[in-house]
């Protein structure tokens, strides 16, 4: 891993990781975020906000990768805005943040470039003395262009398939009847037309594949079996808006200890190649 310390989009403090033909941006200066992800040179596939104005209150999204605690709540908002440490040596980069004032949450990023793709674990410590409830949320906001597949049901044998739809929330809605909205065989297939949605379905195969031209990009985490997972069962969520999409994957609920790390591991993939959901199936389940 190379490693090198650059400005971006308004940014001092960031760092430009390079590996295996991968490269990515990490912002240090608040969140933390990853708000760059490519291949090959290729362009960045996640969505920045560059006029740094979407948000609620104090609370910026500035784009990219970032950690939250589910379910969403008042502690999702709570402002990201203070200067994170950094560590890293030859192997593995480590982002973490202040201790949140009000939930006593540390959150945590670390990356580690393998063969073929980026391991990001997503991490979050109770750092108080009381239990606290909730999960790992992992969003990823890309860039509007994509066409996203998620896998749905299990196996053929005994294969139930479960769609939830965000009808109303925090003033927000989506559309049930958008015909961007596919439901297909093997996947949930959404088009962005600049209409918000969300949706969530609990996927044993449990990754997001977002594709366009002769690019795929596909992030995935580990299903779980036999625990419960937030928002009705869902490990997968995806959200749009008219400026992007954002590809979520959970951990399950968690009673979180104090002074305990709670890990939800993905791996990040770009393919120089438009694939489709049965193509991604073969090769990442």
């Amino acid at each position: 891993m190379n490693v090198k310390k650059i400005s971006f989009n308004g940014f001092d403090n960031c760092y430009a990781l390079t590996g295996n033909s991968y490269k990515l941006i990490v912002v240090a200066e608040i969140g933390p975020r990853i708000l760059h992800f490519s291949k090959n040179d290729s362009d960045n596939v996640l969505f920045v906000d560059k006029e740094k104005l979407i948000g609620k209150d104090d609370w910026k999204i500035y784009g990219g990768h970032r950690v939250w605690l589910s379910p969403e709540s008042d502690d999702s908002y709570s402002p990201d805005n203070l200067m994170c440490e950094v560590h890293y040596d030859e192997d593995i980069f480590i982002v973490k943040s202040p201790v949140d004032d009000k939930t006593n949450i540390q959150k945590s990023i670390e990356i580690k470039f393998e063969k073929d793709y980026v391991n990001v674990k997503n991490i979050i410590e109770n750092k108080s003395d009381f239990l606290y409830q909730g999960g790992i949320w992992a969003l990823t906001c890309i860039n509007q262009d994509f066409k996203i597949n998620v896998p749905w049901g299990s196996d053929k044998n005994w294969s139930n398939k479960k769609i939830i739809y965000w009808d109303y929330w925090a003033g927000h809605n989506t559309d049930i009847g958008n015909r961007k909205i596919n439901l297909k065989q093997e996947s949930i297939e959404i088009i962005n037309d600049k209409e918000e949605l969300k949706i969530g379905t609990l996927s044993k195969d449990s990754f997001i594949l977002a594709s366009k031209d002769d690019l795929s990009f596909i992030k995935k985490s580990i299903f779980q079996e036999a625990s419960l997972y937030p928002d009705d069962n869902c490990n997968i969520e995806v959200y749009g808006c008219k400026d992007f999409f954002e590809l979520e994957t959970l951990s399950p609920s968690y009673t979180l200890f104090p002074n305990k790390k709670y890990i939800h591991l993905e791996k990040w993939f770009i393919l120089s190649e438009k694939i489709d959901i049965s193509q991604a199936k073969k090769k990442f389940t």
